[in-house]
C-alpha cells in the first residue's frame, strides 16, 4: 500500500475573472471548489491508477466533513485525526485575460501537540502494510517543523533493507521499502 500523509489540507476556491483590477470592482465570472492538498492529490492519482493507496493526516473539526465526503465519494479510505479549527481556504484568483493566477493561502488552524502524537502513533501502526510512505505539503500552525524528518524515521527503524528519497524541498519526502 501507498500511504499520502497530509498535515495541512485546504479548499482551493478558484474565481475567474476576465481581467484582475487590483484596486477596482472586479465581476465575478465564475467560481469553483476543490479539496486539495498535496497528499490528497498523491492519493487521487494513484487511485485513479488502479494503486492500493490510503490517505492520512490532519482534518479540522468545523468543516472537515467536506474533506472525508469528498474522499468518500472518489473511493479513498482514510484516516484523519481531528482537531479544533477548520480547513483552511486558499483563494485563486484567475485573470483569464492575462492567465495569470494570483493567490491568496491561508496558513490554517494551529494544531495541538496531542492531536500530532496521536497521528505518528496512528501513521506508525499502518507501516506494517506500506511499501512506500509519501509525505507532502506544508506544515499548520502548532506542527514542528521537523515533522516530516521525524516520520520519515519511523519506517527506517522498522526495516534493514531502506531507502528515501531526500527531498528537493523541505515539503516532499518518500520512503519505499526496498525490493526483497
Amino acid at each position: 500500500m501507498i500511504l499520502s500523509v497530509t498535515l495541512n489540507p485546504c479548499i482551493d476556491k478558484t474565481i475567474y475573472l476576465d481581467n484582475l483590477e487590483i484596486g477596482a470592482y472586479n465581476q465575478v465570472k465564475n467560481t469553483r471548489v476543490d479539496l486539495s492538498g498535496k497528499g490528497l492529490n498523491v492519493s487521487t492519482v494513484l487511485n485513479n491508477l488502479k494503486e492500493e493507496t490510503m490517505c492520512m493526516g490532519l482534518n479540522f473539526r468545523d468543516n472537515g466533513s467536506f474533506l472525508e465526503h469528498t474522499l468518500t465519494a472518489r473511493g479513498l479510505p482514510y484516516y484523519f485525526v481531528r482537531s479544533e479549527g477548520a480547513i483552511r481556504t486558499n483563494i485563486k484568483l484567475f485573470d483569464q485575460s492575462n492567465h495569470i493566477m494570483t493567490e491568496v493561502n491561508e496558513a490554517g488552524p494551529n494544531v495541538p501537540f496531542a492531536s500530532i502524537e496521536k497521528l505518528v502513533d496512528e501513521i506508525d501502526v499502518r507501516l506494517d502494510h506500506t511499501h512506500i510512505l509519501v509525505l507532502s505539503g506544508s506544515v499548520p500552525p502548532g506542527v514542528p517543523a521537523n515533522i516530516y524528518q521525524r516520520l520519515i524515521r519511523l519506517p527506517i527503524k522498522r526495516t534493514s533493507k531502506r531507502y528515501w528519497t531526500p527531498p528537493e524541498s523541505p515539503s516532499c519526502w518518500v520512503w519505499r521499502k526496498s525490493p526483497s
